[in-house]
């Protein structure tokens, strides 16, 4: 584990193994004078579940600890070593790890772009992802921030995306199939200009919450496509 220096009131750590694999490991950005009860955000990015990594989020990391939030980013093993619903096991193998590295005196919120929009839906709604790593979704988890999720549709037009999410398991793969019952607050954003996730995803979920009688805030921002969320 690499400590950086502090650098405009945020300190960082890099590499925090959650597993035994290479890919799970996640880096740790919060405010160099963090106290208790600050609120700590776990941020899982997108990719298409075939790309990315923790590195390349470090300025949301740093954003977010600017502002007051401990922040974690971890990484998940990506297509085409592994297929859904590998990808959020991992990110709940990293949720369970870093609630317990920072403490129960911090509310945890979990926050996704994108893909990673879908994989943190699913660790929210889905409870027994969590239960599997010992966290009680409703008693941990303060609420959920999705960012242009593919909440109830999946890009299935492309062979690679089949693969991806082969066909006995992609209803489990729609977060929207998992808005009833008692889930902790969202906050849903889109943008109505985005021409790689339909916003329609995130109206559709927020609506299926609603139903449900969950606490939901839709935040929808014109001119805004995919990629500036």
């Amino acid at each position: 584990v690499n400590a950086l220096q502090p650098d405009e009131g945020i300190v960082a750590k890099h590499g925090v193994a959650y597993g035994s694999l290479p890919r799970q490991k996640y880096d740790l950005y919060a405010p160099l004078e963090a106290k208790p009860g600050d609120p700590v955000i776990v941020f899982v990015y997108g990719g298409s579940w075939h790309s990315g990594s923790r590195k390349d989020y470090a300025f949301v990391g740093e954003a977010l600890a600017r502002r007051g939030f401990i922040t974690a980013i971890a990484d998940y093993r990506l297509y085409p070593k592994v297929v859904f619903p590998a990808f959020v096991e991992d990110e709940a193998k990293a949720v369970a790890a870093i609630s317990r590295d920072v403490g129960a005196d911090h509310p945890l919120f979990v926050m996704g772009h994108s893909a990673g929009a879908q994989i943190a839906a699913l660790l929210v709604l889905d409870p027994h992802y969590l239960k599997a790593e010992g966290v009680d979704v409703c008693r941990r988890v303060s609420g959920f921030i999705g960012l242009a999720g593919t909440y109830s549709t999946l890009p299935l037009r492309k062979e690679k995306y089949r693969k991806i999410f082969p066909e006995d398991v992609r209803e489990a793969a729609r977060a929207v199939n998992f808005a009833a019952g008692k889930h902790p607050p969202s906050l849903l954003i889109a943008g109505e200009s985005d021409l790689i996730v339909d916003p329609k995803n995130t109206e559709e979920l927020a609506d299926a919450l609603k139903q449900a009688g969950n606490r939901v805030e839709v935040s929808d921002y014109r001119r805004v496509g995919h990629l500036l969320l």
